[in-house]
């Protein structure tokens, strides 16, 4: 779904961090707070003439061109705009529009309701939520984000102390981080045990991966450098995040309704010292030469195609990836590979599986939009599926067709099983605390040899509480 990486190769803006302070306190300190009566949840289903409204949706990521779709979601998305235009006497227009804080905040304080529904990240949401830009969904009369037309796994993680802000009805859902695995390389170094099967146990765990990332890097010409290797990722500064995350640790969380800095808690630095050993220690991690200093880092030339090639030439065997990447350069070019995905391993701090879904997307309603009454008939009809797409039969063949090879009903599963455990750290809605851990943190000792994870993570330790206060308040 995404046009371009609102991260990954393309994260620059560590280089701007001093200047980046967005989304902070100043913003709502500086409007007056709209406060909104909520209302008994229901859901409206009358089709209602809407004498040729123009319904806006704002995303940065939509194709508005139906031809473009990359995704079975994303066509059965157009497909049902068509239908919606045809049955409520509506037009139906997709406005290109980065959403983050420094992006919308002009359009936003002039009283500009940017569009009729806006599409954010989880990590932007949270931006807009914390300034007051948005529009508690549960004082909307007509909407219930409880109601089952809304995929509930990534709308519950819209939800802030208890209101609902965020829809998200894309199916078959879209998983943000997996990994994905080489089963020929694999299978090609003697390990033949059931990975899919060890995920149902519960044990596919830190250390199974580390000890399957072993075995499969090696030196097979005696050249001194290993010519395949354990484990690669195209987005370096995610990983300490990403393996936080699956360890049940995040930069913040809502600790008695109060957002809080967690790094100083033990199994924020276990994941990290873990995926330090991975790297420096174990040596099983593919590291370009570019990433090793923090220079030759920023100044950028390796591109996540370039990356992704190497695991489907067969020279890796665990991507660590966002699931679009499978439909957009690992599917298309797997030809050489049998490949499969699995969720985040588990963490021995861990009581469960939790994928990292910071950018998980949902819809919105800002706090400036004056057209609710016509614009909630629309929101609802959206909700629902378009002909041809009902009922469940379809979901599993779609995630396949999108995002696996043929035949691999095992890996559907482990999908969904994935999408159901996505987890969001709300430490990462605040862009300046977000560069500068994956700066200080990140990469600065697993990568460029700055530190170590433990000093490194002490230096940080209480640098976000103060933003997450601003943007969020104290209480």
């Amino acid at each position: 779904m995404y046009k371009y990486l609102k991260t990954g190769i393309c994260f620059l803006l560590a280089l701007a961090m001093v200047l980046t302070v967005v989304g902070c306190g100043d913003s709502k300190e500086n409007n007056e707070e709209t406060v909104y009566e909520k209302v008994e949840p229901y859901t409206n289903d009358e089709v209602v003439d809407m004498k040729g409204y123009e319904f806006t949706i704002v995303s940065p990521f939509i194709f508005p061109d139906p031809e473009d779709a990359l995704t079975v979601a994303e066509a059965q998305f157009h497909a049902r705009c068509a239908e919606i235009e045809d049955e409520y006497n509506c037009k139906i227009k997709i406005v290109t529009h980065k959403t983050d804080t420094a992006s919308i905040a002009a359009t936003m304080l002039a009283g500009d309701k940017l569009g009729d529904i806006v599409q954010f990240d989880m990590a932007d949401l949270y931006q807009a939520i914390g300034s007051g830009y948005l529009r508690p969904l549960n004082t909307i009369k007509g909407i219930d984000a409880a109601d089952s037309r809304w995929e509930q796994g990534y709308t519950k993680m819209a939800y802030y102390k208890g209101d609902p802000y965020g829809l998200y009805f894309y199916r078959p859902q879209e998983l943000r981080y997996c990994i994905l695995y080489n089963k020929s390389l694999l299978k090609q170094y003697g390990i033949n045990e059931d990975l899919n099967q060890l995920v149902r146990d519960g044990k596919w765990t830190f250390e199974k991966l580390r000890e399957l990332a072993i075995t499969c890097t090696k030196d097979t010409n005696g050249d001194g450098e290993p010519d395949t290797y354990g484990l690669m990722s195209s987005t370096p500064e995610a990983l300490a995040t990403n393996f936080m995350t699956a360890n049940g640790s995040a930069v913040a969380k809502i600790i008695n309704g109060k957002v809080t800095e967690t790094t100083n808690e033990p199994a924020a630095a276990n994941a990290l010292e873990f995926l330090y050993n991975l790297v420096n220690i174990d040596k099983v991690m593919y590291v370009p030469e570019q990433w090793k200093t923090k220079k030759t880092y920023y100044a950028g030339g390796v591109g996540y195609k370039e990356l992704n090639a190497l695991f489907t030439d067969g020279k890796i065997a665990f991507n660590l990836a966002e699931a679009w990447m499978a439909n957009q350069v690992v599917k298309p070019n797997a030809t050489k590979i049998s490949y499969g995905l699995l969720p985040f391993p588990k963490g021995p701090d861990a009581d469960a599986y939790y994928t990292p879904a910071n950018f998980a997307l949902v819809f919105a309603v800002t706090k400036n939009n004056k057209d609710i009454d016509k614009i909630v008939p629309i929101i609802n009809a959206l909700g629902i599926t378009a002909e041809g797409y009902e009922g469940e039969d379809w979901i599993n063949d779609a995630i396949e067709v999108d995002y696996l090879q043929s035949g691999d009903s095992e890996s559907v599963e482990m999908y969904k099983k994935s999408y159901e455990n996505s987890t969001f750290d709300i430490g990462m809605s605040i862009q300046s605390v977000w560069s500068e851990f994956s700066e200080v943190v990140a990469m600065a000792p697993i990568f460029w040899g700055q530190g170590t994870p433990a000093s490194q993570l002490e230096a940080f330790n209480g640098t976000a509480q103060k933003a997450l206060d601003n943007l969020f308040g104290k209480q």
